[in-house]
């Protein structure tokens, strides 16, 4: 009968998935097995996966591509609920982490500062540093920095090299 709306809709949970649609940009880090956690906002619920599939074609209206991930059957989840992905696109065995905004950037590239014992004061230097890739607020640093470096974390704008530093605390 045209112009009838279905009475009858049959939805099965046993096999749940979440399907999203990922940027071009990550075609060469998102594939089968990546890691994701998925957060369904409504539920307040985190549950963790892995990517089950990826489609081979980029959408050309919005240069994207399809990655489904496979989740077990949970009565709270409903089928077309909103979830919401974050995939782990890059890992590393030891890495040092600092907030992004201590990185500072001049014609030599970025750098930060530290607060370094000479003598019997403390005095804050410049160190140039390579930065990796960045998570949220925080920033890799591949190299110019270790775990033993005081890190100036307040007041870095309005320090010089050489500049005589207080530690407040560690």
């Amino acid at each position: 009968m045209a112009g009838v709306t279905p009475q009858i809709k049959l939805v099965s949970t046993a096999g749940l998935k979440v399907i999203t649609q990922v940027p071009e940009n990550y075609a060469g880090k998102i594939k089968v097995g990546s890691k994701v956690i998925i957060r369904f906002p409504d539920l307040n619920k985190t549950i963790s996966g892995t990517v089950a599939t990826t489609s081979r074609t980029i959408n050309a209206n919005n240069r994207s591509f399809d990655a489904e991930v496979n989740i077990s059957y949970d009565p709270a989840i409903r089928p077309n609920q909103l979830a919401e992905l974050k995939f782990q696109d890059y890992e590393t065995a030891s890495a040092i982490a600092i907030s992004v905004n201590t990185v500072q950037t001049d014609e030599k590239g970025k750098y930060v500062y530290i607060a370094v014992q000479e003598g019997n004061r403390m005095v804050a230097r410049k160190k140039n540093i390579v930065v990796g890739e960045m998570y949220g607020q925080m920033i890799e640093v591949k190299s110019g920095l270790t775990l033993n470096d005081a890190l100036i974390t307040d007041g870095y704008q309005n320090i010089y090299d050489g500049q005589l530093v207080m530690v407040l605390k560690k």
